[in-house]
């Protein structure tokens, strides 16, 4: 019983993370700032932006 919360918490921190990703992707083309750019993104590989 406890291993499927485990596994249930690892799903729904993955999920988290995918939507963090969104919506720093959606910030980041949204406001195009070179502020955005100095800001450290973990989430993020640096190929991928631009």
């Amino acid at each position: 019983m406890l291993w499927t919360m485990v596994l249930e918490q690892q799903l729904a921190l993955e999920l988290v993370h995918k939507q963090l990703n969104r919506i720093l992707v959606v910030l980041y083309l949204d406001l195009d700032m070179p502020l955005l750019m100095m800001l450290p993104l973990p989430l993020m590989e640096p190929g991928s932006i631009r």
